[in-house]
């Protein structure tokens, strides 16, 4: 075989290799090659290696491999299964799971190149987008990008075995499975800005979402009396998110130094309903109504109207409450 034959045969071996690590959209969790039966997962948010025991394990340490977001060729992104539009990103070259927050800068922090492992074949090593030669790797069971030393050490803590799903995708603790996308776009607002003050992802329900639309259907702006609910409108028609974002934002009114003044102000009960530690549950109805908008004019409108379970906002005036349920942000 000629050089050149044996360059080309090289080169159709890695394109191969990194088609079969990094198809798109497959669902994997990863190994440590010197610690078996360790995983790559997120933990509370950070990047960690662990042994797995637990159904929450299984879902921490399973993720869709997504094209990567930075239009790199060949690069792939970590999606969390059950915090979906979260990704493994690097930060201060610490791994972290955060929300996409849309910029180039985010979209590099969680793009890597699939590269033959560095402690040998079959297996694989991630390689960041932004920082050439630094690799994910474990150092002391913590998730971190580093720069290659050339180490048998680093070699071995920068290889993985790709493994078959921990857990089935979809039906994470934060997951929709088969969610409509208006649902879905919901249900993640939420659940960024949820993960912003370390608190449990929301599951969709249901049942919280028929009696959400029955009430929004009515197209008679305002609260229904029932607990834990949020409503919102817009001309002429409302999108998924922005009423979520609009909730949220009053978090600039909220004292976190006075919670319960802040509270009986009343000006931010959207905003500790979104974050409120205790829900557990969200469902969802949106409406586009002919009837007279809320601020009398004729035209077309739309209405949403989010129930929460259990509901937030309860017991607000007591001691403890609000520290408890209304964290401050964490990251």
């Amino acid at each position: 075989m000629t050089p050149r034959s044996m360059v080309t045969v090289v080169g159709l071996l890695m394109l191969c290799f990194i088609a079969a690590a990094a198809s798109a959209q497959d669902t994997a969790s990863f190994e440590s090659v010197n610690y078996p039966n360790r995983f790559m997962r997120h933990a509370f948010f950070l990047g960690e290696l662990t042994p797995i025991s637990s159904d929450v394990d299984r879902k921490d340490a399973t993720f869709v491999l997504r094209p990567g977001l930075s239009g790199t060729p060949g690069a792939i992104s970590f999606e969390s299964i059950n915090y979906p539009g979260q990704f493994l990103r690097h930060q201060n070259f610490r791994l972290k799971l955060n929300p996409d927050d849309g910029s180039p800068f985010f979209h590099q922090d969680a793009s890597f190149l699939p590269r033959p492992a560095l402690a040998g074949q079959g297996m694989v090593s991630y390689e960041s987008v932004n920082f050439p030669g630094f690799f994910i790797r474990h150092r002391d069971f913590h998730l971190w990008v580093e720069q290659n030393d050339g180490g048998q050490l680093f070699s071995l803590d920068a290889s993985f075995q790709k493994r078959p799903p921990l857990a089935a995708s979809g039906g994470g603790s934060g997951g929709g499975g088969g969610l409509s996308a208006d649902a879905q776009a919901i249900l993640n607002a939420h659940n960024g800005y949820r993960a912003k003050h370390c608190v449990p992802n929301l599951n969709w329900s249901a049942d919280l979402a028929a009696s959400a639309q029955q009430w929004a259907s009515g197209c008679q702006y305002g609260h229904s009396g029932a607990s834990g609910e949020n409503i919102a409108w817009s001309r002429p028609t409302l999108s998924q998110t922005k009423p979520v974002d609009s909730w949220y934002n009053e978090i600039g009114q909220y004292d976190f130094n006075n919670p319960i003044g802040s509270y009986k102000t009343g000006n931010v009960l959207h905003f500790t309903q979104v974050v409120w530690r205790a829900s557990t549950q969200l469902g969802c109805g949106i409406a586009t109504c002919q009837a007279p908008a809320p601020d009398g004019a004729n035209s077309g409108w739309g209405f949403m109207v989010c129930r929460y379970a259990p509901p937030g906002n309860f017991n607000g005036e007591n001691p403890g409450v609000l520290d408890t349920n209304v964290p401050r942000p964490c990251k």
